[in-house]
């Protein structure tokens, strides 16, 4: 249980700013405020996890092919480096889930696109909160999660937009299903 007044206190704060805070992570799903009762720690039920995925995988399609026309050669360069990182083989789950990260952050913000950027960056931190990072990134996912980057990344270096954000909507639905089954079994 969490309590507001010792965040407060070891914070030397007033407890305004704490419950400002407590209300934001209840609204993104973090935590749940029970009246009367307490905070508590929330975990996501898995048919929320898979709802957020494939809400995502829709939201970074979108953010794909916007980037795609816009994107600079600077920015190409640097999704193709971390392409060719990813598709090493050598990265530890948790280092891929890090580069990872980027080469869709680069997408993200190439698109211009600021809200759906926030709403993206929202679900990711849902999904990374749950942690797991070990499963998504197992030396098979990893393999194909790689060629699903070099498919995006073809796309967009032709100015494909929707072949991109296709490429890009399968990629992160690929990952929905994965976890999906994985809950389930």
């Amino acid at each position: 249980m969490i309590d507001p007044q010792e965040i407060a206190d070891t914070l030397d704060v007033s407890r305004t700013p704490i419950q400002e805070a407590l209300t934001r992570l209840e609204q993104e799903g973090f935590i749940e405020i029970i009246p009367q009762v307490g905070i508590f720690v929330r975990t996501p039920t898995s048919e929320e996890l898979f709802e957020k995925l494939i809400s995502r995988a829709v939201l970074e399609g979108l953010l794909t092919k916007w980037a795609t026309p816009r994107i600079g050669d600077e920015e190409l360069r640097l999704l193709e480096e971390l392409a060719e990182l990813m598709n090493a083989g050598q990265l530890t789950a948790e280092a891929y889930s890090l580069v990872n990260r980027e080469f869709h952050n680069v997408i993200h913000v190439a698109s211009g696109l600021h809200y759906v950027r926030l709403l993206v960056e929202h679900q990711w931190n849902l999904v990374d909160y749950t942690a797991v990072i070990d499963f998504v990134f197992q030396p098979e996912n990893m393999r194909r999660s790689s060629e699903d980057h070099l498919r995006i990344l073809t796309h967009m270096k032709n100015r494909e937009a929707d072949e991109a954000r296709k490429a890009m909507e399968a990629h992160v639905m690929r990952v929905a299903h994965l976890l999906r089954e994985r809950w389930r079994g």
